[in-house]
Order: C-alpha cells, then sequence, then structure tokens
C-alpha cells in the first residue's frame, strides 16, 4: 500500500481573523466510498475571495478554501474501486464547507466517490476544472431564477411541469483576432 505524509500544506484561516495563511492539515486515507486525490490544479471562484476578504460564511477552524479541483486519485476505498483507479484523473465541486479533508485548496483531498468524475482525455486538465464552478452557476441560475424544479429522485418517475418550456441559451464567444462571435443554441422539445 502507499504511503503519504501523515500532513500536508493547505491554505486558508486559521481562526477568524487570522488572514490567508499556510498551514498543515492531517491526510485523511479513504473510507470506503471516498478517494484520496494529489490535487493538480484549483480554481479561485468569487465565493473563495468573498470569504477570504470578508469571512463570507461561518466556519469553523482551521478552514481550507477551495471547492473545486482536479486532481489525480493515489488511493481508493474498497466501495469506489469498481469506478475508480490509483492514476485516474478526476475533477470535483465539493461544497462540503464543513469537511477540511474534501476543500481544495490543500495538497491532498480525500472525496466521496459521488462528488467526482473522470477527466475525458480530449479534455485538458487545465480546460476541466473550469468546469464545475460555470455548471454549478448555471444550475443555481435555472433553480433559483428561472425557478425550474429540481427532481427528488433519478430517473424522475414523471416530467416536471416546465418540461415543455423553451429555453433560450445565448453565449458570446470571445475571438482576440476577429471580434466576438455570437453563438445561439436553441434546443426543440
Amino acid at each position: 500500500m502507499a504511503r503519504f505524509p501523515e500532513t500536508h500544506e493547505a491554505i486558508g484561516h486559521t481562526s477568524l481573523n487570522s488572514g490567508i495563511v499556510s498551514f498543515q492539515v492531517p491526510t485523511e486515507l479513504p473510507n470506503a466510498d471516498e478517494v484520496l486525490v494529489r490535487v493538480l490544479y484549483i480554481v479561485v471562484s468569487p465565493v473563495d475571495l468573498w470569504h477570504a476578504d470578508y469571512n463570507f460564511l461561518d466556519f469553523s477552524y482551521p478552514n481550507v478554501f477551495g471547492e473545486t479541483l482536479v486532481g489525480e486519485i493515489v488511493q481508493v476505498g474498497e466501495n469506489a474501486d469498481s469506478d475508480f483507479a490509483v492514476g485516474d484523473k478526476v475533477f470535483s465541486f465539493s461544497p462540503e464547507v464543513t469537511k477540511v479533508k474534501a476543500r481544495a485548496f490543500q495538497e491532498y483531498a480525500t472525496l466521496s466517490r459521488w462528488s467526482i468524475g473522470k477527466v475525458p482525455h480530449n479534455i485538458t486538465l487545465q480546460e476541466v476544472v473550469t468546469v464545475p464552478n460555470n455548471l454549478v452557476t448555471v444550475f443555481a441560475a435555472f433553480v433559483s431564477d428561472l425557478g425550474l424544479t429540481i427532481p427528488t429522485e433519478l430517473p424522475a418517475s414523471q416530467s416536471p411541469p416546465e418540461a415543455s418550456t423553451p429555453i433560450l441559451v445565448f453565449d458570446v464567444l470571445r475571438n482576440g483576432v476577429s471580434g466576438e462571435k455570437v453563438v445561439i443554441s436553441v434546443s426543440k422539445s
């Protein structure tokens, strides 16, 4: 079995007004439904900045920053080994703010197998690390701003009331040479 350091480096707050500091946290080996990931890339989101500057949320301390990461699996729990293997590159959005072990701004993160996905071979690690925060932002907008229903079971036993409501997705892609290119995606129901 591979050996890991008892502690590793993390970034966050050690107390309410500590400022952003680097500190050691325990390396927690995965339980049956978890994997241990060596963190390779992270995303600094507005929530991380608000928390760093204004202690935006009420956390216990020490608090490790970050929800989104890309990394390499270095150990797999016994129930996760049918889905994941040592060496797999994975991405995660893990908003488990009360679990230091699952936060992103550290050398190793211990994550639920349900909170990770394998990185597709045709996407770079730098590209895929941007996906989870953007996906969660879109999901929040659909649910919060558009009021769409979240299914409580998967697969859903019935269609949501809004199933036939059209949604227009509009995006502006910026091209440094030729200016802006407008892309409009419309889906048929």
